[in-house]
């Protein structure tokens, strides 16, 4: 008695949801590129941070659902093997895991530090303009975040 069409769409309701977002996300970058470009309140680098804020709280909900998930799919897991086998896979992963923080650890300050030198043009750029953060709205952004 059900319509077959209410059917496919019940069935594939995730797809049509994130193919609505894209398409409506995508509608509204069109929109609102002109109006961006041509500011006056605002620079289109600040009107790009207020309109990307929710994507970015999404994503960091998105992170913080992540580690739970793979420590829980971890212990489940280890639960599922003999006390001989969890401890050798356990002292496996911390030496992998103690290297490879050694590893990039390593890598962040020799390239960040010595060669590539991030932000090291900002700092003059931010003694010429003074209305940098003077705005509430970004303490607000910040307590958000």
């Amino acid at each position: 008695m059900s319509n077959p069409f209410f059917k496919v769409v019940r069935e594939n309701l995730m797809f049509l949801l994130i193919l609505l977002g894209v398409i409506l996300g995508i509608v509204l970058g069109l929109f609102l590129n002109d109006k961006v470009q041509h500011s006056t309140e605002f620079t289109p680098r600040e009107l790009a941070m207020f309109i990307g804020f929710p994507g970015e709280l999404f994503v960091r909900m998105l992170m913080l659902v992540v580690l739970p998930l793979i420590v829980s799919s971890v212990i489940t897991s280890l639960t599922m093997i003999d006390r001989n086998a969890a401890a050798k896979i356990g002292k496996r992963a911390a030496v992998y895991f103690l290297v490879n923080s050694l590893i990039a650890t390593s890598l962040a300050v020799v390239l960040g530090g010595v060669m590539i030198k991030p932000r090291a043009h900002e700092v003059q750029e931010e003694d010429m303009n003074p209305k940098t953060g003077s705005s509430p709205i970004y303490a607000i952004l910040d307590m958000l975040r």
